[in-house]
């Protein structure tokens, strides 16, 4: 005998069948209110289901009537799926803390590779509004348990719950154009033109009194007698209510802590101009301990991803903006000049300041070798750079003297006349001790519990000494992240003062 098959245009029975996935979809709430018990839909969903057609599904089973609004999907890992709005104006939303460049996945992706039973993801439909649903992949069902028209794509199965309308209406209002003279009576009987009036603009005044009075009644009777109230929100310590449950939901779920960037990968990929190894490695990772250098490095490459019809065009957009506002949210030092050069880029516009032929990187390098006392000499019309201890030397100068730049025209350093020096050190002891105190507030900024009982530790040490911070670093495993916190200081200072004397480095 043999296999069974189903009715035409139900799929066959056996493995095909058994992959078709229950998702179970609920109503949290939106426009600020919650939804107790929340209304929900059980929708079967093809292999083949993208984001995009479940979207449209979900939107049609809970009565979402007007769908010209934006939505997204995000997953437990903080990845989003976003329909067809550019990337750029919804990757900055994210621009105030955590990653600059989002994972970000197009609508046409399909959902069965994504999640399996069991697994949990958040749908928010119009971005405004935000309706919240939790969407959970329930089951797994074969076709030919349904009886029904042919399935074609996700379809709902099963419903509970009074769904509410997506805009608060409970009557119509659509617009009835009645020429120029047209007017319409609203609720309490003002005209206005556009709408049909509403019944109630109908009734006599004393009527009108009558019906408000008893709906306060009746909401005063709900009141008084707990098991017919709806669920409210607890009151906060000073008698508010609580955030809705709903919008504690859209901002906790998928909020994933990010890991510190690889700060080699990124200068890796900006030196070979690789600019898919760059947003890949800038996608989903904390960048804002070294905002300096990433930005520097996404300034660097944008002319390479700025070609006509570039595919990561608009990923780079994304990540250069959201820099932009992570720099002027965190104010250090130089951060200003690189949100202004970074716009600079994007617009296609000269940066300000004369261009030095020096890499930044390479002048902090030089200034930090050259010791917290001495520092260096930059030659600002040709861009080299000498330690202040060489020249000490070679001058034979007492140490405890100023150091006083190059003579002109030596020609054994190769130094021609008329030229203009910049010194540049890390001789003030101020700089060194703001350097530690903003690295134990942003690790202290973290959401662990880990990272709040790592900068209680280093602020013990900060206060016992340099010496007792540092191996408080150690012992908590920071290293890394405090040499790249404190080269990125370093980096916004030495930018800060060649803006000072109208230059920026090439």
């Amino acid at each position: 005998m043999g296999p069974m098959r189903a009715p035409r245009g139900y799929g066959s029975i056996g493995t095909m069948a058994r992959r078709w996935q229950v998702i179970t979809v609920e109503l949290l709430g939106g426009r600020g209110i919650d939804l107790d018990p929340p209304p929900g839909r059980d929708l079967i969903a093809p292999p083949s289901t993208t984001f995009a057609e479940l979207a449209r599904a979900i939107d049609l089973a809970f009565a979402r009537w007007d769908r010209a609004h934006h939505h997204e999907f995000a997953l437990a890992d903080g990845t989003r799926i976003i329909d067809d709005a550019p990337q750029r104006d919804l990757a900055t939303r994210a621009a105030t803390g955590g990653p600059i460049l989002d994972r970000v996945l197009p609508g046409t992706t399909a959902v069965k590779p994504l999640l399996g039973r069991g697994d949990t993801m958040r749908y928010v439909f119009d971005l405004s509004d935000r309706w919240v649903y939790r969407c959970t992949v329930t089951d797994k069902i074969g076709v030919d348990q349904l009886i029904g028209p042919r399935i074609t794509g996700p379809q709902p199965i099963r419903g509970w719950g009074d769904l509410p309308d997506q805009y608060g209406r409970i009557r119509p209002d659509a617009e009835r154009h009645r020429g120029a003279g047209g007017r319409r009576v609203d609720d309490e009987g003002n005209g206005a033109g556009g709408a049909r009036p509403a019944p109630e603009a109908f009734e006599p005044g004393s009527s009108r009194r009558a019906r408000r009075a008893a709906e306060r009644a009746e909401a005063r009777d709900r009141r008084d007698q707990p098991d017919r109230e709806e669920p409210r929100a607890p009151r906060g310590p000073r008698g508010e209510r609580g955030r809705p449950r709903h919008l504690e939901f859209l901002e906790e779920f998928g909020a994933s802590v990010a890991e510190p960037v690889d700060v080699g990968a990124v200068r890796r990929a900006w030196a070979r101009r690789d600019i898919p190894s760059l947003v890949s490695a800038l996608t989903g990772a904390d960048c804002r301990h070294v905002l300096q250098q990433v930005g520097a490095c996404l300034a660097g490459t944008w002319r390479a991803s700025n070609g006509p019809g570039h595919a990561l065009c608009e990923p780079m957009t994304a990540a250069m903006l959201s820099t932009i506002t992570q720099l002027e949210l965190r104010g250090w030092p130089g951060d200003d000049v690189l949100a202004e050069l970074i716009m600079a880029r994007l617009r296609g516009e000269r940066p300000a300041g004369s261009p030095l032929p020096l890499r930044l990187g390479a002048l902090v390098t030089s200034i930090a070798a050259g010791g917290q006392r001495d520092g260096v000499w930059l030659d600002v019309d040709t861009g080299v750079v000498w330690p202040a201890s060489i020249l000490a030397t070679r001058a034979g100068r007492d140490w405890t003297g100023p150091i006083a730049p190059p003579v002109e025209g030596d020609d054994a350093l190769g130094i021609a006349p008329g030229h203009h020096w910049l010194h540049l050190d890390e001789s003030d002891p101020g700089a060194a001790w703001s350097d530690r105190r903003a690295f134990i507030a942003h690790v202290g900024g973290g959401r662990t519990e880990e990272e709040i009982v790592s900068a209680r530790a280093l602020g013990r040490g900060a206060e016992r000494g340099p010496e007792a911070f540092y191996a408080a670093v150690a012992d908590r495993g920071l290293d890394s992240l405090w040499l790249a916190f404190r080269d990125d200081r370093r980096w916004g200072r030495a930018r800060a003062a060649l803006a000072a004397e109208g230059l920026r480095p090439a």
